[in-house]
């Protein structure tokens, strides 16, 4: 069930004029709209959208890190700046993502991006072991 203050979320949003256009078609068509159903779509993609932005705010940021860092400690200091920024962005625009579906996503979609750009930081922590065995 929507509350009050969640439709009063809703009208500040640019998808309603596209959610009230869609509503209106349905009924046009002769199908009888259910207004939660769309709100839900509604916020499922704005959510999505709102996922893939603050990843990539998160790549961006990741981006200007030339890797491998001098130390481990750079890289996951950055990693947490970058972390905090991109959620703070995310939870700024969430809709409805009270059981944080979305935001779950957005930790795995980082994960992901990390384990393929960690072993350029990782593989040279070996090479710095073996130089320093070596020396």
């Amino acid at each position: 069930m929507f509350t009050f203050e969640m439709v009063v979320c809703l009208l500040k949003l640019p998808v309603l004029a596209a959610l009230v256009e869609t509503y209106v078609d349905c009924i046009r068509r002769g199908a009888a709209p259910c207004i939660e159903n769309a709100i839900t779509s509604m916020a499922v993609m704005e959510n999505s959208r709102n996922v893939e932005e603050a990843l990539q705010q998160y790549r961006t940021a990741m981006g200007q890190l030339k890797l491998p860092t001098q130390d481990d400690k750079t890289f996951f200091y950055e990693h947490g700046v970058a972390m905090k920024e991109a959620i703070k962005y995310f939870v700024g625009k969430a809709i409805f993502d009270k059981d944080h579906h979305f935001q779950t996503n957005l930790n795995v979609s980082v994960k992901t991006w990390n384990l393929q750009h960690a072993p350029v930081q990782l593989g040279v922590r070996e090479d710095r072991i073996k130089c320093r065995l070596y020396m």
